[in-house]
């Protein structure tokens, strides 16, 4: 049951309040107690002091329905996001939005998230989140399916389902309405697919390139992406150490992770010559950037397709395909290669950005060994039992020794030894006498085993020594 009363306070002669007297004492000239107009109540179990209304029976009906109110929601009976339901849903992308520039994502990031909602929010007819239901996105969603690429669709549902996330984290939302809402296979849907350049096309785009050829260099050999080019400094660039390097930093980064990157000799020789002589640590490396026209202007200079036979398409991020595709191709180690890549999964490095066309495959089954021109004898399989010790070599007799320190008998004589043994030293079958089996030391186990046969083993016992 609520308690409902009024609040005393001791007062000066001004009206500021002031600490009551001790007890016993006897209250200073001008401080006298003051009664509250309002009401105030507490509901049972709450030390919280509510503020009520100046009449009382007012004030008791608030109590009372908060009362009822509380036990309903301590029965699920309450819906904690009434207030959330009825704010437009426009409202909370721009919060969503704020929140994610206040955490430091890159400012194109959120552009794109923000556009995405708002493009989805129009189209599917949502305007409280309460409209937000998985038929109302799945027909969308098929309804774009012929014009829009299965990548783009599982961005979109991405983008609401990182949104709705936010929202329930934050009391906004209760569940997500499009938690089973699968994406969409990618792999064979793809509509644009990136290829990597031959070295003969990227030689023709570098002579092509004019003032832009330091940016397609540096792009091909450190992988950098078109955005992390744009906002290199000059602090940014060490050439005068042993060894020229690049450090990305995480300001600039995709994955807002500071990195190093290593230049080439003739890279670092062209970002000197690109090099004012009176320019500052917070200039620029490369104050023009190619813009598509004039990208897609230099492959046609090159002479280099736009997109090809396979529908593989060449654009500026594809020098950064080049660039991983060209690690392959030297040898390089896949995870060295994920390292340089600045890639968290190596699948990622090593499917989708590496050109498969590229490396050589074709030279790689050429290498394998024809086994129709070998002879008879060579075709004949080496030993491969237990221990797997000793193997024949192709071209050679079957009288190949054994490396022991016992005295030394070929397999030829071994396999003929074993015969005579076994016929020597039979055991009836179902017989389990220990003293007719043949009692042998590791390394006379290890001689009588018959080229590519595996040696009898019910029979013997093996007596391993040190001695």
């Amino acid at each position: 049951m609520a308690t409902v009363f009024k609040v005393t306070r001791w007062v000066d002669q001004h009206g500021r309040k002031v600490c009551a007297p001790k007890p016993g004492e006897a209250a200073p000239s001008g401080v006298r107690q003051r009664t509250s107009r309002r009401w105030y109540f507490r509901l049972a179990g709450e030390t919280k002091q509510r503020i009520g209304y100046t009449d009382k029976a007012a004030t008791v009906a608030k109590a009372a329905e908060l009362e009822k109110a509380k036990v309903r929601g301590e029965l699920g009976l309450v819906d904690r996001h009434a207030e959330s339901k009825k704010t437009p849903l426009a409202t909370h992308f721009e919060a969503y939005t704020a929140d994610l520039s206040a955490k430091g994502c890159d400012s194109e990031h959120v552009y794109i998230v923000r556009k995405r909602l708002a493009k989805l929010a129009d189209a599917c007819g949502w305007q409280f989140y309460t409209d937000i239901t998985p038929s109302s996105f799945t027909n969308w969603r098929s309804a774009n399916a012929t014009t829009m690429a299965a990548k783009t669709s599982n961005d979109y549902l991405s983008s609401i389902r990182a949104f709705i996330a936010w929202a329930i984290k934050h009391d906004r939302m209760a569940t997500d309405p499009l938690a089973h809402i699968g994406k969409v296979e990618q792999r064979g849907n793809e509509k644009r697919i990136r290829r990597a350049l031959s070295d003969a096309e990227i030689t023709r785009l570098l002579a092509v390139a004019g003032e832009y050829r330091a940016v397609y260099l540096t792009a091909i050999t450190t992988g950098l992406r078109k955005g992390e080019l744009a906002k290199l400094c000059w602090s940014d660039v060490h050439l005068d150490a042993a060894k020229p390097f690049i450090t990305v930093r995480a300001a600039i980064s995709k994955n807002h992770r500071t990195a190093t990157m290593f230049l080439r000799g003739d890279v670092a020789e062209a970002m000197r010559a690109l090099r004012p002589a009176a320019a500052t640590d917070t200039d620029r490396v490369f104050n023009r950037m190619p813009g598509m026209k004039r990208f897609y202007g230099h492959l046609k200079a090159a002479g280099i397709e736009r997109t090809d036979g396979q529908g593989r398409s060449v654009d500026f991020h594809a020098l950064r395909h080049t660039f991983i595709t060209a690690l392959s191709r030297a040898g390089i180690q896949p995870r060295v290669a994920m390292e340089l890549a600045r890639h968290s999964d190596m699948k990622l490095t090593m499917r989708t950005y590496t050109d498969a066309g590229l490396l050589g495959t074709a030279d790689a089954v050429d290498a394998l060994p024809s086994w129709e021109t070998l002879k008879p004898d060579e075709n004949r399989q080496a030993m491969t039992g237990t221990y797997d010790t000793s193997r024949t070599t192709f071209g050679t007799t079957a009288r190949t020794t054994f490396l022991s320190a016992e005295p030394c008998i070929t397999l030829h004589d071994a396999a003929t030894q074993e015969k005579t043994n076994n016929a020597e030293n039979a055991v009836p079958m179902g017989v389990d006498d220990a003293s007719s089996c043949k009692v042998l030391n590791c390394c006379e186990a290890e001689k009588l085993r018959p080229l590519g046969i595996e040696p009898r083993t019910n029979r013997l016992k093996v007596c391993c020594s040190t001695n």
